[in-house]
């Protein structure tokens, strides 16, 4: 039986790809935070490189704004999330935020297409799809739906390694 001095954690995509990974690892995600190790120089330097690449990827997609809230004001978010989606001159939304069933999400890029439909697109900074990404954009898609948003197509974009610069 829960206290009423006991808080739900919210569950958000990161968190659901822990709980993925190991259960145990949800739960100390959840509520035991000082546990977890510090983030290493390399690490932060993986997490720079997704942020640089997800820039780049934004570009493909002109006409669009970010949301600027940070994962710490999701609610503010999601309002802004709004703001941009009521906006028809708005033809992408870059970490566009949503909330639905107590889930939490940030899309990379949500596009808005001429029939009223929306295209999730989940960047990657890898040079190919890996398995778990589908339970990434798995989570995403549920959220959206289940918020409302009629999605025409889901894609994964990846870094092509193949590709020569003229």
């Amino acid at each position: 039986m829960k206290k009423n001095s006991e808080k739900i954690a919210m569950l958000s995509k990161t968190r659901y790809q822990a709980g993925l990974q190991c259960p145990l690892r949800l739960w100390h995600t959840c509520y035991n935070r000082e546990m977890a190790t510090e983030v290493s120089r390399v690490q932060q330097a993986i997490f720079h490189m997704g942020h640089r690449v997800g820039a780049l990827a934004t570009e493909l997609y002109p006409g669009g704004i970010r949301i600027e809230e940070d994962h710490l004001h999701h609610q503010e978010a999601v309002r802004s999330t709004s703001v941009a989606m009521g906006d028809p001159n708005v033809k992408a939304i870059y970490e566009a935020g949503f909330l639905y069933n107590e889930v939490r999400v940030r899309v990379d890029i949500l596009q808005r297409l001429k029939n009223g439909k929306w295209n999730l697109i989940e960047v990657k900074s890898s040079t190919r799809v890996k398995e778990e990404y589908y339970a990434d954009v798995g989570i995403q898609y549920y959220v959206l739906k289940g918020a409302g948003l009629h999605i025409d197509g889901v894609f994964l974009m990846h870094l092509n390694n193949q590709y020569v610069y003229d």
